[in-house]
């Protein structure tokens, strides 16, 4: 009985952790550039073991059953591309991602909602992280009539001539193209729109630059709700367990040891 309130606890606490996943996810549905996470799960470890499947190593492998979070996971897909007419919106079409600097890290980004700091230097919407380009140098923006290509080159009009300002560093990673496994562990999100990498394998993007886009949460925000909402009555399913074998658990210690009527 004390085994099944350790499942259910077990499978309560995965629904809350899947609730907070699921409301981080709601409150960016409308974040440029954010990637869906999701949690994978390990289920029943008792039946996985007697079907010699393979178990994260950091399970115990003594329980019975339960649900335990494996894994947290990012879905790298496409978003949806909308049109802004700023000259500064960028969005990729494809595979890759921005490369951007706090002054000390690389971080990759999807999110393509640049600005310009007093210096002229290409900045993040919110001003803390550096735009670079494909020498790992920040980005310098002087003149007017800023075009990018496709290639990310980025061109302006000084004196009636047209300037380079460089390239923008766009790049993805081999263990994303290969979907190796473990990659959740390599490329892990930072805040809400950034990416960190431990990997070795930077690779070039074969993603296109659009000017004046911005890509689009990942998050169907119907889906979040229906989830956030069944998570809810899981979580509640699972509690109202631990109750009634709690209750059941009590009378039985009340009860043992009463003296049987002669």
């Amino acid at each position: 009985m004390i085994e099944g309130i350790y499942v259910s606890t077990a499978g309560a606490l995965v629904q809350d952790a899947k609730h907070s996943v699921t409301a981080n996810n709601v409150a960016n549905v409308s974040t440029p550039g954010y990637k869906k996470q999701q949690l994978v799960f390990e289920t029943r470890l008792a039946e996985a073991q007697a079907r010699n499947r393979s178990l994260p190593g950091t399970l115990p492998l003594t329980s019975a059953g339960g649900n335990w979070i494996a894994e947290s996971v990012t879905d790298f897909s496409q978003g949806t591309l909308n049109s802004t007419a700023n000259p500064l919106d960028l969005a990729i079409q494809g595979e890759g991602f921005f490369t951007v600097s706090d002054g000390k890290q690389k971080y990759y980004t999807r999110d393509g909602s640049f600005t310009l700091d007093s210096q002229g230097r290409l900045t993040t919407g919110d001003g803390k992280f550096l735009v670079l380009d494909d020498q790992g140098k920040a980005i310098v923006i002087n003149g007017d009539e800023v075009k990018i290509n496709k290639d990310g080159m980025i061109v302006t009009r000084v004196g009636g001539q047209e300037v380079q300002s460089g390239r923008l560093a766009l790049v993805t990673f081999k263990e994303l193209q290969e979907k190796t496994p473990g990659l959740s562990k390599i490329v892990r999100p930072v805040g809400n729109v950034n990416f960190s990498y431990s990997g070795k394998n930077i690779v070039p993007a074969a993603g296109e630059v659009r000017q004046g886009f911005i890509e689009q949460s990942t998050v169907n925000i119907v889906e979040e709700m229906a989830a956030m909402i069944a998570g809810f009555r899981a979580f509640e399913a699972n509690m109202q367990a631990v109750r009634a074998q709690d209750s059941a658990l009590q009378r039985a210690v009340e009860q043992v040891g009463r003296a049987t009527p002669k």
